[in-house]
């Protein structure tokens, strides 16, 4: 019988959205981005969520993505963690907002319900998380500085 690791998609979504590191950087182009990014900040909007109660305050730089759209850009993330661990992954999680500043400022919430009797125990799944965090984490810091 196949093993099926649980994870949350936010980590497919940084695997899908990973770029080789570039050796140039034009210098005013940052400044001119964050003189932009403080001024964009002034303007905010409140986002509530039924669910959880939850009242959150966003960047007026922020924008709202649609979740199936997030989803499909989601899906190489995924599939290269199916081909490091050679095992199925189930993404049973539940979107609550997604709200993004170009392709590496990102603020998703999502959720997934928890069975013990299909997940194990919350323990174990926890420690099935860390696992593949690390091992992602650690292969991209690698990635990024060959």
């Amino acid at each position: 019988m196949r093993k099926t690791v649980i994870i949350l998609s936010v980590f497919a979504m940084i695997l899908g959205s990973c770029k080789p590191k570039t050796t140039s950087t034009n210098l005013s182009t940052i400044s001119l981005q964050a003189d932009t990014l403080n001024i964009q900040q002034k303007s905010t909007r409140e986002f509530y969520d039924e669910t959880f109660h939850w009242k959150v305050t966003i960047p007026g730089n922020m924008k709202t993505v649609n979740p199936e759209k997030w989803k499909k850009s989601n899906e190489v993330g995924l599939q290269m963690i199916e081909d490091t661990y050679n095992e199925e992954v189930k993404d049973n999680t539940i979107p609550i907002c997604i709200f993004t500043n170009g392709e590496v400022n990102i603020f998703e919430a999502k959720y997934q319900l928890f069975n013990p009797e299909v997940d194990g125990t919350s323990l174990k799944v926890t420690q099935t998380v860390h696992e593949v965090i690390y091992t992602i984490l650690n292969f991209l810091m690698l990635w990024l500085i060959r």
